[in-house]
């Protein structure tokens, strides 16, 4: 699984789904990905930022 909660599979589906139309379109689905995944980001750079005050 990557990090958005998405798993390949299903973001090829959606890239091969835009792939007939223009570059926005694309543009749209990445970012979708990139919402999707937002709510995943805060937490991970807490973590990282944890990791780093304990080294």
């Amino acid at each position: 699984r990557l990090e958005s909660g998405f798993t390949q599979p299903d973001i090829e589906k959606i890239r091969s789904n835009v792939k007939g139309k223009p570059k926005t379109s694309i543009k749209t689905v990445d970012q979708a990905i990139r919402d999707a995944g937002a709510s995943v980001q805060p937490k991970e750079s807490k973590l990282k930022a944890v990791k780093e005050e304990t080294k």
